[in-house]
């Protein structure tokens, strides 16, 4: 496996490949922010974020899989799609 390959997620909802979405350079500064002078608002702040970021960048779902896996395989398979 390459190393662009790592990043790699497919979802199951619309058939996305590629990486999931990411922290923005706003989001980051803001956890900071709220971790330096508000620290509970920061720690959910943060957990919010964290589930936010999983989702896939296409569609929205949060039912991304690893593209390599055997699901992926599978699903890809039995579509017709390749990965």
């Amino acid at each position: 496996m390459g190393k662009n390959e790592k990043n790699v997620w497919y979802c199951k909802s619309c058939g996305y490949k590629g990486p999931p979405r990411g922290y923005t350079a706003f989001q980051i500064v803001l956890i900071c922010f709220f971790l330096l002078f508000a620290v509970i608002p920061g720690i959910l702040y943060a957990i919010y974020v964290e589930s936010w970021k999983k989702g896939c960048p296409k569609c929205n779902h949060k039912s991304l899989i690893p593209a390599d896996s055997p699901e992926a395989l599978r699903i890809n398979a039995e579509s017709g799609r390749t990965l």
